[in-house]
């Protein structure tokens, strides 16, 4: 079911509520840059998650490509972040919400979970973040400074998105400036809640290398799984079915 909510700047937060109510296992997903709730692998994620036993809350962030207010232009890891603990803020309204729960992501919406295990780590029983952004550093590295460069002096890239035709927008240099100042690897050693990390192994900008850096700081039970020939996004059925298998046998667990 679809539901609102409002978060701290008064901007109308969309996100999709599935799974048995009653149960008493919750996880909250967001996902990546340009991206929303209705991508299929975001929609894998959720119905991984409920397989499992969950109510799962796939979070359209006011700065992505989905249904909720706001703008790209404005786009960063800490606005993902705050838009993931307002939803969490509305839920504890609601008499489905249920604590501890999971927080997941997808690469920018990865290291929004990262952050937020960090800042509210007795409200977390377990994080999943899928191809994520590791720090603002390694980020970089695999990238053209020139590219920064013309980046920075413009403002903006044009993000067009490959797995919803039709829709694009603004990506501010803003984005660039907040990711500068995180680095995941000098907090994860106080998480010490149990992680699932999955990278594909053709993954060029999260690559495999990174969430090997990820998984050796993690301070808590921990699992790294690598899907063989997989870029950045799970496109294939076989690289979704794989995905699947992975987050319900970890979820199980938990």
């Amino acid at each position: 079911m679809i539901k609102e909510c409002k978060n701290r700047h008064n901007q109308k937060i969309v996100f999709e509520l599935s799974g048995d109510l009653s149960s008493d296992n919750l996880v909250f997903i967001v996902h990546g840059l340009g991206g929303s709730k209705d991508q299929k692998h975001i929609q894998t994620i959720s119905k991984a998650f409920v397989e499992a036993g969950f109510k799962a809350v796939a979070v359209d962030t006011t700065t992505g490509f989905g249904d909720s207010e706001g703008d790209t232009i404005n786009v960063s890891a800490t606005s993902y972040l705050q838009d993931l603990e307002d939803v969490v803020s509305f839920a504890r309204t609601q008499d489905w919400f249920r604590e501890p729960f999971v927080v997941a992501g997808h690469s920018l919406g990865g290291i929004a979970t990262l952050l937020y295990a960090n800042n509210h780590p007795e409200q977390v029983k377990g994080i999943f973040p899928m191809s994520t952004v590791v720090s603002g550093k390694l980020w970089r590295s695999g990238k053209s400074e020139a590219k920064f460069d013309e980046w920075e002096a413009q403002g903006y890239f044009l993000k067009v998105s490959k797995s919803m035709p039709g829709r694009s927008g603004k990506i501010g240099y803003g984005l660039a400036r907040d990711l500068d100042k995180i680095d995941s690897l000098e907090f994860a050693p106080d998480i010490k809640c149990p992680a699932l990390l999955i990278v594909g192994s053709e993954d060029p900008g999260t690559t495999p290398a990174m969430h090997e850096m990820l998984f050796a700081k993690l301070g808590g039970p921990k699992e790294l799984h690598l899907i063989d020939k997989m870029g950045h996004d799970p496109t294939l059925q076989t690289e979704l079915d794989e995905l699947t298998q992975l987050i319900v046998s970890w979820a199980k667990k938990l």
